[in-house]
């Protein structure tokens, strides 16, 4: 019996351990930012690493409508990509910009990817000032988050409609949030 004693509290303090590390290590997005990185935090690799200790920053190059421009990859100990951040155009150095399609990653503890518009929009405030996606973000899109003016959730689904025009709400319903972006408030 006492065997079976130590067995039991060792797996649960492991569970309790993982469940721990889980929760530390993926912070949920929140007005002000995510994990420790915010509109102060500078643009730089060093800065990232510091508020985020146990976390790979990797600096990338992207692509959009022909400009190149860099990014910060955010990764797990095993290497998932969690976050994109980007640089303020309008305040070189700084933050302007996480872009978030992880499941783990959380908006405010309680909104996660996967959602859909129809369950969101009955329990979120505000969710309802929605915009379609243009160029690259086409057939998506972006709701303001009721409770964070600089959040924007993007939902996608399936709809033969227009570019520009929002579907219609029985479609909008049913469409999943994809990705969380935060903006930094305006300086």
């Amino acid at each position: 019996m006492a065997r079976g004693a130590v067995l039991a509290a060792l797996f649960l303090m492991g569970a309790a351990s993982a469940a721990c590390r889980d929760e530390h290590v993926v912070p949920s997005l929140q007005a002000e930012g995510w994990g420790g990185v915010g509109a102060a935090t500078a643009f730089e690799k060093s800065a990232l690493e510091a508020v985020l200790p146990g976390f790979t920053v990797t600096r990338e190059m992207r692509m959009s409508e022909g400009m190149e421009f860099p990014v910060y990859s955010i990764a797990d100990e095993e290497g998932q990509s969690l976050a994109l951040i980007m640089e303020d155009g309008a305040a070189p150095g700084k933050i302007g910009r996480m872009i978030f399609e992880d499941p783990r990653v959380s908006l405010h503890g309680r909104v996660f990817l996967g959602a859909r518009y129809g369950a969101l929009a009955a329990k979120e405030p505000g969710l309802e000032d929605c915009l379609p996606g243009v160029e690259e973000a086409s057939g998506t899109v972006f709701c303001a988050d009721g409770a964070a003016e600089n959040i924007r959730l993007q939902f996608t689904g399936d709809w033969e409609g227009p570019d520009g025009v929002l579907p219609p709400p029985g479609i909008l319903e049913t469409w999943k949030l994809s990705t969380l972006v935060w903006l930094a408030p305006q300086r």
